[in-house]
């Protein structure tokens, strides 16, 4: 079983496995990035979002500053709005998708 795997799981998992440091590097890179720009950049955010959470819906935006330990392991409920900083930082995807759901709401259609 992968490391990736494990975390996702739930079970003790190695945190310095190369596949992971690598999807953190990513992440923590993508954060940066994002929280460099300046709010009239959307075209720019939105396209470091849908790599950051890949199934953020279409105009789902966060305010900034984020803060994504892994970023992927985040899953939103499609068109989400957060004008707070987030900063899901756990592994498991229920705890990061608490945290979404408590800080963002849904745009409407």
């Amino acid at each position: 079983m992968r490391e990736e795997e494990k975390a996702l799981a739930g079970l003790l998992y190695a945190p310095g496995d190369p596949e992971l440091r690598a999807l953190k590097l990513k992440a923590h890179n993508l954060n940066t990035d994002y929280n460099a720009t300046y709010e009239h950049e959307t075209d720019k955010r939105a396209a470091i979002l849908r790599a950051l959470l890949p199934d953020l819906g279409p105009g789902g935006f966060l305010q900034g500053p984020i803060y994504f330990h892994y970023g992927t392991h985040t899953h939103t409920s499609g068109k989400t709005c957060s004008p707070i900083s987030i900063s899901p930082c756990r592994t498991t995807p229920k705890c990061s998708s608490a945290i979404i759901a408590a800080s963002a709401r849904a745009l409407p259609s």
